[in-house]
């Protein structure tokens, strides 16, 4: 026999790996949490991309370039450094790849 009490149990049961603050907040202020943090990134985004944009008006393009792609050897070097995560070879051999790229495009 159908009832909420019971379609609840079962989902709960479900999804246990969800820590317990979100059943205790509610979904309305979890999705309203999502939707915020979604949001700011989305603006963040947008807006360091104007910044790159600007920047490539006012300045060689090989050097802001050069800068924008060295973020990619400094995430690497965060997840290798504070993550530990692995493999880290391929993480570290990319990053060196990228390394000469960004010393190609600075010297252009």
């Amino acid at each position: 026999r159908y009832s909420e009490e019971t379609d609840w149990e079962t989902w709960r049961a479900a999804t246990t790996h969800v820590p317990e603050y979100v059943f205790s907040i509610g979904w309305p202020v979890l999705l309203l949490a999502v939707m915020l943090r979604t949001r700011n990134g989305g603006f963040l985004s947008v807006t360091a991309y104007g910044i790159v944009l600007y920047a490539k008006t006012i300045a060689p393009i090989g050097a802001v370039s050069a800068v924008r792609e060295s973020s990619v050897i400094i995430a690497a070097l965060i997840g290798l450094l504070v993550f530990k995560e692995r493999p880290w070879l391929g993480r570290v051999v990319s990053a060196a790849v990228v390394a000469v790229g960004v010393v190609a495009l600075a010297w252009a």
